[in-house]
């Protein structure tokens, strides 16, 4: 798909969901093509929607395999024990949440809560 195209989805998208705000199939969709853009923050939005609006089905399913989950960091917890335990590598953990972690840090005060990235997402990018 080209560019051209893509931005024409992207309209086509926000005028359906404009006319048809609860349509929990429309915002799933709409979310995969933000996903595709490399638009992931308004991806999960648009996920969240649908999983809202949906009930249940598949695509409510769907939607909410789409989405992360909340982890509540306990005392002793690492970057690394909790991308273990939740099947990722650490480096998925850090740029799922933004975390700046400069490279030789051994300690890390880690935030309250965390997000676990959906089943799937994997980060690609160089730094850590």
């Amino acid at each position: 798909m080209q560019r051209g195209d893509l931005d024409n989805s992207k309209i086509l998208f926000e005028t359906g969901l404009s006319v048809a705000p609860n349509d929990a199939k429309g915002h799933f969709y709409y979310g995969e093509l933000l996903s595709r853009q490399g638009q992931s923050d308004l991806a999960d939005q648009q996920y969240a929607i649908a999983a809202k609006l949906g009930g249940t089905g598949p695509i409510v399913d769907k939607a909410k395999a789409k989405l992360p989950s909340t982890y509540h960091v306990r005392p002793g917890d690492t970057v690394f024990s909790i991308a273990v335990e939740h099947g990722f590598n650490y480096r998925d953990i850090i740029a799922y949440n933004h975390l700046d972690i400069s490279p030789g840090v051994s300690q890390v005060n880690l935030p309250g809560t965390l997000l676990i990235p959906p089943s799937g997402y994997s980060y690609t990018g160089s730094g850590f």
